[in-house]
Formats: C-alpha cells, structure tokens, sequence
C-alpha cells in the first residue's frame, strides 16, 4: 500500500455495519477515520441483486481496513454515503492492493 498512500489524502470517515433500533432504523456505531482517496463519480453499476444503481462517487481506502460492508455508511465532507459495491484489486504480484468502494449518496433521518 505504501506505493498508494501519497495519493491517499483525504479523511473519510466509516461507520460499522448498521444495527437496528427499536424503531427499525439504521442504528450505526462510532464513526473511524481512515486516510484515503475521494473521487465524485457519477455511474451506473450493477448491486448485489442484479439491478444498475446510480452511483455517486468511489473511494479508496487502504487493504487494512476491516470489517467494511454493503449498506455501511461513509461519510465525506460531511455528506453521508452507503455502500453500494466493494472491489480489492489485485497488484502485479496479485496480492490485493487497496479496496474500492462504490457509493451513493444518502440521507439518513437524524436519531433522537
């Protein structure tokens, strides 16, 4: 990752798979900062359940992080994300070399 990091300069912030609350709405935990990579991109991809989707923009993340998901939230320049597909290509000694997210801009209801 190392090669990459220098181009990785911006701070995108990744909320955990979502729970439910009592109420039935995305409950997500506390948010953490990973340095990475932010590029508004407006395409059409194919989801997890063979429909083309609208996407907003793609971001770059480093191969250490962990536990990311569709349908968790990211959050850039304080404009919210979902997750809507997830890459890990491969480098020339195919190892995986940083993950590509697909997101779609989101609002999410503001919890009391």
């Amino acid at each position: 990752m190392s090669e990459l990091s220098h181009l990785m300069r911006d701070t995108i912030l990744v909320y955990p798979t979502p729970n439910k609350d009592e109420y039935g709405r995305d409950s997500f935990a506390s948010a953490v900062a990973y340095r990475g990579r932010f590029v508004f991109k407006s395409i059409i991809i194919i989801d997890s359940t063979g429909e083309e989707v609208q996407a907003d923009g793609q971001c770059f993340l480093p191969i250490t992080v962990s536990g990311l998901d569709l349908g968790d939230k990211i959050s850039f320049n304080s404009i919210n994300y979902r997750v809507i597909a997830l890459e890990k290509p491969k480098n020339d000694m195919s190892t995986e070399a940083f993950i590509k997210v697909t997101v779609k801009k989101t609002i999410w209801v503001a919890q009391m």
